[in-house]
């Protein structure tokens, strides 16, 4: 059964000026967007909805599980289709964020603009760097290890080590 969010997110989407499902994405290391399967990419990934209206973006990611309070939201994966979506679609002023966590009709919301456009690039600017200078490769052991695909392959993670996070 369709929840009263659900069909005012579509009624929103089919009055949209664009909107998209399930779209891949890229940006180059500059941070200007690319197709899903450009080859001069930085990182890439799938925005599960977004709709775009004049001035003003929504982007939707929907989460499963265990839903996490507000306060404990990192909007880092949305922050990055957020600048996707400014640096493509240049009329638009904002992006609302949106995490919808399904089972719990349960939604985590912020909303970021063009204003922060340079604050979110040099996020991510420091984050890579630190990515790319780093030396030691110390495992970052996180409940998603049992999912990531280094796995038994670069990352020797223990059944100890995945039994202390799981």
């Amino acid at each position: 059964i369709a929840t009263e969010y659900y069909k005012t997110l579509k009624k929103l989407c089919m009055a949209s000026d664009v909107f998209e499902v399930e779209r891949g994405f890229s940006l180059s290391h500059a941070f200007l967007p690319r197709d899903y399967e450009d080859e001069n990419k930085l990182l890439h990934g799938f925005i599960d909805l977004y709709a775009i209206k004049g001035v003003n973006a929504l982007v939707l990611d929907h989460k499963t599980g265990k839903k996490k309070e507000e306060r404990w939201q990192s909007f880092d994966q949305t922050m990055l289709y957020t600048i996707w979506i400014l640096k493509k679609y240049p009329q638009v002023q904002s992006v609302k964020c949106v995490y919808s966590y399904v089972e719990h009709d349960y939604r985590n919301v912020r909303v970021f603009t063009r204003d922060e456009l340079q604050y979110m690039e040099n996020k991510f600017r420091a984050k890579i760097e630190k990515i790319e200078n780093d030396t030691k490769f110390e495992k970052n052991v996180t409940k998603l290890c049992d999912w990531c695909d280094f796995k038994g392959t670069h990352c020797q993670l223990t059944d100890e080590e995945l039994l202390r996070v799981i």
